[in-house]
């Protein structure tokens, strides 16, 4: 057995199967759009984090940014205390994307924390609970951001 194998057989034992695999292959290293993985083999990732890493693996520009912020602070979160780089951020996305009289932006981790914001905004906003989707599409694993749990809300 190879060692990617071995860490598939180490992650059934332990890893919830509600944590999906779409792949089988592991990674021990990436750069670009390619990945090594535990047994060397080298693959290249048509999938790129599923978009998170859309411009490649480990590029310098972003490694260096990532290694001056966390010399500064790792997490703090915002909703506990303020930085400045996220009230910035929200500054350049409300100018770029203006909507209605007062744009405001919000960023959040996961595109299943974004659905379930999305729908608690659209609710206060229009006062009605029910919500539209379409089938066939996953948005995570919170109960309003995979599509077959939609059903139970309308």
């Amino acid at each position: 057995m190879n060692k990617s194998q071995e860490l598939l057989e180490r992650r059934k034992k332990v890893v919830a199967n509600g944590v999906g695999i779409f792949n089988k292959a592991s990674v021990q290293s990436a750069k670009n759009a390619t990945i090594i993985d535990a047994d060397g083999n080298e693959l290249i990732d048509f999938a790129g984090g599923i978009g998170v890493v859309n411009a490649g693996h480990c590029p310098e520009p972003v490694v260096k940014a990532i290694q001056e912020q966390a010399a500064k602070y790792i997490h703090t979160s915002f909703n506990v205390v303020s930085y400045e780089p996220y009230v910035e951020l929200c500054e350049r996305l409300v100018d770029l994307f203006p909507h209605g009289k007062e744009t405001k932006a919000m960023l959040v981790t996961s595109g299943a924390e974004a659905v379930e914001n999305a729908i608690k905004i659209a609710r206060q906003a229009t006062g009605r609970s029910a919500v539209l989707c379409y089938t066939g599409a996953f948005h995570g694993r919170t109960m309003m951001g995979h599509d077959t749990h939609f059903q139970d809300w309308l």
